[in-house]
């Protein structure tokens, strides 16, 4: 399958973190019979950074490090990572190639969502993507100008000419179709 990549897209911060907070906090009593008190606390109290703070220091290094000048923006929140970049990619009329390993998620929200059998992919999330021209120096001037968001940033895959809009998970390709229900009401609902 053969791709002419467009731009880069990074993702930040991590993603699915929403939707495990509202899990802990409708099913704890339940997950206590899983997982220590401690740790879903410690779940539950941990902070994520908000976008329009990612929002803002990237804008600060477009500011101070001329050439990263070409870039968009594209925020959003709900059903999932799957959902925001299917509707940005369908918004410009273009494809994806995702790398599912470099999308910045929590061992946290993978237990809690394995738990439950759902998708962390397909969980309510908050993000920023970030298209343009050269998202691994981008990564390298934010880890080291910022290094707190070292670990929940990540150069996630392309924006490509074509329409397909795939995510590759190992050596496993799935084509991301358009969101479905977000997995945060199977649970809030009872569903799981």
């Amino acid at each position: 399958m053969q791709h002419r990549y467009e731009k880069d897209i990074l993702v930040l911060p991590y993603i699915a973190e929403e939707g495990v907070g509202q899990i802990v906090k409708h099913r704890f009593a339940e997950l206590q019979a899983y997982f220590k008190p401690a740790y879903l606390r410690a779940i539950a109290e941990q902070k994520n950074y908000d976008v329009a703070y990612v929002s803002a220091v990237l804008q600060d290094l477009y500011q101070r490090h001329q050439p990263l000048a070409r870039r968009e923006f594209f925020s959003g929140e709900g059903a999932g990572i799957l959902a925001l970049l299917y509707n940005m990619a369908k918004s410009r009329h273009k494809g994806l190639c995702i790398q599912a390993k470099e999308i910045p998620i929590r061992q946290s929200s993978i237990e809690i969502c394995e738990y439950y059998g759902i998708n962390p992919y397909r969980l309510k999330t908050r993000a920023l993507l970030l298209l343009c021209d050269n998202g691994e120096r981008i990564l390298q001037i934010l880890r080291r100008e910022y290094p707190e968001l070292a670990d929940c940033a990540g150069h996630i895959g392309y924006l490509t000419a074509n329409k397909d809009k795939i995510i590759i998970d190992k050596e496993e390709i799935q084509y991301i179709d358009k969101a479905g229900k977000d997995e945060l009401y199977k649970i809030i609902e009872g569903d799981v």
